[in-house]
């Protein structure tokens, strides 16, 4: 939506008297209104609309309070009876002056016309053209809205807008999560609104939604936002950015850092604007100062600011072709030459809601129960975005992921959950998902595989130069990095090779070959100002920068290393020189730290934890014996709660203090003390560990008779859907015929 006036968006009409005009200028101007139009009716918004029960009710609603001549198009994609007559594009009719017409094949998409799927039939579009196709899923596991939804994301990119209306289940939510990564405008009926919450209610609980608000509401504030865009004036990617505009831009910048510790500047311009060019959209909002005012006034919007930066959406295995060249061709080749008891260290950077990391941890899982030797996996999954983390962590998710993954692999890998699908415990526990900044964190270390799709593509070529220098240091020789389909090492060369270009898999290259050292932290140099400093300061200057730089630096040098730990007892975060206190993992891989943590340190930790979590308290341990790189050492434990404002109360940290001899005369009894006490706590954690596997059978032979019962469960809710939509049209059928009837009785009775 570039252009900046646009009067309507009906057809044009040639007007070949026009060359004939006898003032020149009037030519001209002629000339400009129809290349105008012609481009108006290109760019038109295409806006799709899903429901599903009690859709008819919120439809109505939506196109009563609709203007025929809004300059938009609108596709309704509804759960129907597949055998089915349907009337809703009758039924519609009589709400709105637009006209409503039933989808067939190759129906080229016009403005100020509603368009309405059939019943039994997928719905896409490309190039503005709607095409119908048969189902590939079976009844009961298809989702209309989240397919059509996709395709007008891929087509239609920033001038996409969908909206999810009433309905049960989940279907929409993946759809709106492609639309929001393309930039286009995402909203859905409130749950008080609708008539059953189920989709609505999904689609934000992913946080991606845009606007909310009653079916009328959403008419009413999709009318105000198609106006601002239309009033909206940023420059094109090449042109500079007026003064006034590059200034409030800078302070945008400084709220983000003020209120988010993050910094933005080193992200490409034109995704910069695209970004800030829909929250002027969503806000009604003309111009950058405007924003940087509304910014200031609305704390809320900054938050929504930095999600849209972040742009946290994915799927599982997304490309289908890499990932097929991933699982047949790249990982088999990570457990070569791999002995028993050594570790395949996996890093999936920017992994935004858990999807991607979660495939590969699936396809390192099949690969490991078919190999001889036992090796142990450990996948580390980061992001900036807290909330995306906890989602990732929780793993819930919507029911319709079953297009993106096989059946075989939901059966193996997830649990059926009344709310969605739940990646099983042990995948789970395979992935530590934590909160980490590329540019400015230190990297994870010895990794046979990076993963990092759809992140490069935002950043400065400059900063994508000292990402792959990160990334190459990393890595263990012969290391493998895996991009996003519209990435590339361009900027390193020298650092990684092409193993599947067109799949973008890249080998890392010999480092004698490349004289690369480990790059300085933090990759960008930023300043730390507030926005009341920055009105009296240049951009640039140095004065608060130095302090943070003495901070970090004092911080790594002095501060003893620690974890963090949840209530769960899952390790969240590592800081540095914490990982020597974890043992190398055999069998199945697990966060939890009483797991995780050397022999001799645990005992004392456990209680340590209850007293932190169960009590509030601090503890402090005495000086325990344990092997370090098998050498004897020293360590005493600090646990207790965080003591920082606004910190999470369900989060403690554990700090190692460390002396290298042991410490007293009583070092034997110590050391026997704690091997009889390590001993005691082995045995019972055996015993506990075989009631568990056989509770795991008993529930694997329950939830196998289950599966049947929940397919059939599946079809007849989808079936209940369809029908109840059905019904839905009969009903006002039914209601409108009996007007009709009493209006002619009434005829009757006069004449």
């Amino acid at each position: 939506m570039a252009e900046k006036k646009r009067n309507t968006y009906a057809p044009s009409e040639n007007n070949d008297d026009a060359n004939y005009s006898p003032e020149e200028h009037s030519n001209k101007d002629n000339s400009e209104k129809e290349t105008a139009t012609a481009k108006q009716q290109s760019e038109f918004p295409i806006v799709g609309i899903g429901a599903s029960a009690g859709g008819l009710k919120a439809f109505e609603q939506f196109f009563q309070n609709m203007p025929q001549n809004s300059g938009m198009a609108f596709v309704l994609i509804q759960h129907l009876a597949p055998h089915h007559e349907s009337e809703l594009a009758e039924l519609l009719q009589n709400h709105t002056r637009m006209k409503v017409m039933q989808v067939q094949d190759n129906t080229r998409i016009e403005p100020n016309q509603v368009y309405v799927i059939p019943p039994g039939k997928s719905l896409s579009v490309k190039n503005r053209t709607l095409l119908l196709s048969e189902p590939l899923e079976r009844r009961g596991h298809r989702a209309p809205i989240d397919f059509f939804f996709r395709s007008l994301a891929d087509d239609q990119g920033e001038n996409a807008i969908c909206v999810v209306l009433s309905g049960t289940g989940t279907d929409g939510t993946l759809g709106l999560r492609a639309v929001k990564e393309r930039a286009g405008i995402t909203m859905a009926q409130s749950t008080t609104d609708a008539e059953y919450e189920g989709m609505p209610k999904s689609a934000m609980r992913t946080g991606l939604v845009d606007l909310v608000g009653t079916a009328a509401e959403l008419a009413q504030k999709l009318i105000g936002y198609k106006d601002s865009a239309d009033k909206i004036q940023l420059p094109d990617e090449e042109e500079a950015l007026p003064e006034d505009d590059s200034e409030a831009l800078t302070r945008i910048f400084t709220q983000l850092r003020a209120k988010t510790g993050h910094d933005f500047t080193h992200y490409k311009r034109s995704t910069i604007l695209r970004r800030i060019s829909r929250r002027l959209q969503v806000n009604q909002i003309n111009s950058i100062t405007e924003y940087l005012a509304y910014l200031r006034n609305n704390p809320d919007e900054v938050h929504a600011l930095f999600k849209d930066f972040l742009i946290s959406v994915t799927n599982f295995f997304r490309d289908p072709e890499s990932f097929a060249v991933l699982e047949k061709e790249i990982i088999p080749k990570l457990f070569l030459n791999k002995k028993a008891k050594d570790q395949i260290r996996v890093w999936v950077a920017g992994c935004a809601t858990g999807e991607e990391a979660y495939s590969i941890a699936m396809l390192l899982n099949e690969y490991a129960s078919l190999a001889d030797t036992p090796i142990s996996l450990q996948i580390f999954a980061t992001d900036i975005d807290d909330e995306a983390i906890a989602f990732a962590r929780e793993g819930l998710y919507p029911e319709s992921i079953a297009a993106d993954i096989s059946p075989e692999r939901l059966r193996r890998f997830f649990t059926d959950e009344v709310s969605g699908y739940r990646v099983k415990k042990e995948i789970r526990e395979s992935v530590l998902f934590a909160i980490h900044n590329l540019i400015e964190d230190a990297p994870f270390s010895k990794l046979d595989l990076i993963s990092c799709r759809n992140l490069l593509i935002y950043l400065d070529r400059d900063i994508q130069e000292k990402v792959f220098e990160l990334f190459h240091y990393a890595m263990r020789p012969s290391g493998y990095l895996f991009l996003g389909s519209s990435e590339s090492t361009d900027p390193a060369t020298n650092l990684f090779i092409a193993q599947r270009k067109k799949q973008r898999i890249f080998k890392r290259r010999d480092s004698a070959s490349t004289g690369v050292r480990f790059p300085r932290l933090p990759l960008v140099k930023t300043d730390n100002l507030s926005d009341e400093t920055t009105k009296n300061q240049k951009p640039g200057s140095k004065t608060t920068s130095l302090e943070d730089l003495y901070q970090a630096w004092t911080l790594k040098k002095y501060a003893p290393p620690r974890l963090i730990v949840n209530d769960n007892y899952e390790i969240t975060h590592i800081f540095s020189g914490a990982d020597r206190y974890l043992k190398e993992q055999e069998g199945p891989v697990t966060q939890n730290i009483l797991h995780k943590i050397v022999p001799g340190l645990r005992l004392d930790l456990r209680t340590a934890l209850y007293q932190a979590f169960v009590k509030g308290e601090k503890t402090e341990s005495r000086y325990l014996h344990a092997e370090i790189n098998q050498e004897p050492t020293s360590i005493k434990l600090h646990v207790g709660p965080i003591e920082e404002p606004g910190f999470p109360r369900d989060y403690i940290e554990v700090i190692f203090e460390e002396q290298k001899e042991l410490v007293g005369i009583s070092t034997d009894i110590t050391k026997t003390i704690d091997e009889n006490a390590t001993q005691l706590i082995s045995r019972l954690e055996e015993e506990v560990q075989r009631t568990r596997e056989q509770l795991q059978s008993t529930v694997e032979e329950y939830e196998t008779s289950n599966e049947e019962l929940k397919a059939s469960n599946e079809e007849l809710q989808s079936m209940n859907e369809e029908m109840q939509s059905t019904t839905e049209e009969l009903e006002t059928s039914k209601e409108e015929l009996q007007s009709t009837n009493e209006e002619l009785i009434t005829v009757n009775q006069e004449l």
